[in-house]
C-alpha cells in the first residue's frame, strides 16, 4: 500500500493532501519548502484542504453529510465507495478518482 496524494497549489505554494504518508490511517497535509525543497508534514486538514479532498472524490455537493471529523479517517477506497453510492442512487456519471502520487496513479477504488 503506497501513499495516496492529492496535489494542489495555494498562493504559489505546492501542497498535498496525503493518506498514509507520514501520518498513518488518516489524511494529513504537506507543503513543499521552497523550490526543490523537502515536504513538511502538517497533521490533519484545514478548511481549504478539506474542501479539496471532498472535491477530489466528488463529494462536495454533500459536504453536510461528510463533515471533516467523518472523512479524516476514511481512506481513499472508502471515500470512493461513498461516491459510487451517490452515483448509483442519483444516476450520476462515474467519476475517475486517481492518486497524484508520482509513479503511483492508482484509482481510489483499487487502493489497498
Amino acid at each position: 500500500m503506497g501513499t495516496y496524494s492529492i496535489v494542489y497549489y495555494e498562493n504559489g505554494v505546492e501542497k498535498a493532501i496525503d493518506w498514509n504518508w507520514m501520518v498513518k490511517n488518516q489524511w494529513a497535509r504537506s507543503e513543499k519548502e521552497g523550490l526543490g525543497g523537502k515536504w513538511i508534514v502538517i497533521p490533519g486538514l484545514d478548511d481549504t484542504s478539506y474542501k479539496i479532498l471532498l472535491n477530489h472524490f466528488g463529494l462536495d455537493p454533500w459536504q453536510k453529510d461528510f463533515p471533516l471529523a467523518k472523512v479524516l479517517k476514511k481512506g481513499p477506497k472508502e471515500l470512493a465507495l461513498e461516491r459510487r453510492k451517490k452515483e448509483a442512487k442519483l444516476l450520476l456519471p462515474r467519476k475517475i478518482i486517481k492518486s497524484y502520487t508520482m509513479g503511483y496513479h492508482i484509482e481510489a477504488d483499487n487502493y489497498l
